[in-house]
Parts: structure tokens; C-alpha cells; sequence
């Protein structure tokens, strides 16, 4: 019996590979998953970062490009996540993780999640705690994954959710625990999340 999670696709080459599925872009994509990735040795794959709704609230802020391919000015979301926007820090840690308009750099990346995250911003929550479950720009803990998907899954985002469930099933950083497990899938599931969906499928 095999668990999943967001990210898993058939004929995928043995050893896991980085897949990139990046959404149409801006103009406005309101929670969608910008990309899929998959951890080796079958410890179950786990979604890569989802972009948040940027758009309506940093168009009041931030110069916005004149393309539809283009990313937010590097510049201007900076000036504002220093002065404590969440969804300009939140917009600065997805630009460092994707290398949108700046050199790719997972550990700035963390640093600006954390700071979106400390504020409850859910999503930089669950991105959070997808670096942390994967070891990318900060030392791998599952504990520390388990704590950000935590608050967001209690913030009611499905992602989480389904990976809580995922750490609950295959007990990383928690003991494992089927019941906890059913509950965080279950939850997920009744959003719409086809990965919970199928995993809750598995339980029984």
C-alpha cells in the first residue's frame, strides 16, 4: 500500500526528479500550486510552493509589470516586506524560491516564509513547512514541517492538510497515528483534494 502526496505522476524516472508545473501566469491566479516535487527512496512526494493571490492587494503597492509573463518589481516588494506587508513578504520568499526577478536562493527564500508566516499568512505557512519536510535552504526537520503544516491545516488550507495527514501516516515527525491521519485527510478530502481523497481511500 502506497501513500501520496500533491506532486506524485506516473512514469516518473525511479529516484525522483524536480518537476516544474507552472500556472498560466499573472493576471490572477487566486491559490494555485506553481510547482510539484518529488522527494527519493519513496518517502512519499510532497507539493512544492503554491503561489498566493498577489495581485488585487499589490497593485495598490507595488509597479506592476506591463506583461502578462512578467513578475512583480524585485525592488518595490522588498521596500514593503521590510516595512511588515505579509503579502509582500510572502510575494518575496516565492520570488526568491522560484528565481522571479532575482537569482534563485532557498534560504531567503525561508527567511521571508518565516516572516509571512509568523504573521499567519497560511500559505507562506504551508510553503514553510514544505522547505523544512524537504530540507531545502534550511537543515531537513520533520518536526519543524509538521508545526508550519499545522497552522496552516488549522487555517483550513487543503495542502496542508493532506501532508499533515502524509506526516501522520508515515509518522515523520509525529508518531504515527492512522486516526490523526484520517482526520487531516478527511478534512482535506471534504475541500476537494484529490490526494487526500485517494489516500483516505487507502485506510479502509
Amino acid at each position: 500500500m502506497g501513500f501520496f502526496s500533491m506532486g506524485d505522476a506516473k512514469g516518473v524516472p525511479e529516484g525522483g526528479v524536480q518537476v516544474y508545473k507552472k500556472e498560466k501566469p499573472l493576471p490572477p491566479p487566486i491559490r494555485c500550486r506553481s510547482f510539484g516535487f518529488f522527494i527519493p527512496n519513496a518517502t512519499g512526494p510532497l507539493p512544492m510552493f503554491k503561489r498566493y493571490a498577489i495581485t488585487i492587494v499589490l497593485t495598490l503597492f507595488l509597479a506592476m509589470p506591463s506583461t502578462a509573463g512578467d513578475t512583480p518589481d524585485f525592488d518595490a516588494t522588498k521596500k514593503l516586506a521590510e516595512q511588515g506587508y505579509i503579502l509582500a513578504q510572502f510575494s518575496l520568499g516565492l520570488m526568491y524560491a522560484n528565481g522571479e526577478g532575482v537569482p534563485q536562493n532557498d534560504k531567503e527564500a525561508v527567511k521571508w516564509f518565516t516572516k509571512a508566516a509568523e504573521q499567519g499568512e497560511a500559505t507562506a505557512q504551508f510553503n514553510l513547512g514544505l522547505m523544512y519536510a524537504k530540507g531545502q535552504g534550511v537543515p531537513q526537520n520533520d518536526k519543524e514541517a509538521v508545526k508550519w503544516y499545522t497552522k496552516a491545516a488549522e487555517q483550513g488550507d487543503a495542502t496542508a492538510q493532506s501532508n499533515l495527514g502524509f506526516m501522520y501516516t508515515k509518522g515523520r515527525g509525529v508518531p504515527q497515528n492512522d486516526k490523526a491521519a484520517v482526520k487531516w485527510y478527511t478534512k482535506a478530502a471534504e475541500q476537494g483534494d484529490a490526494m487526500a481523497q485517494f489516500n483516505l481511500g487507502l485506510t479502509y
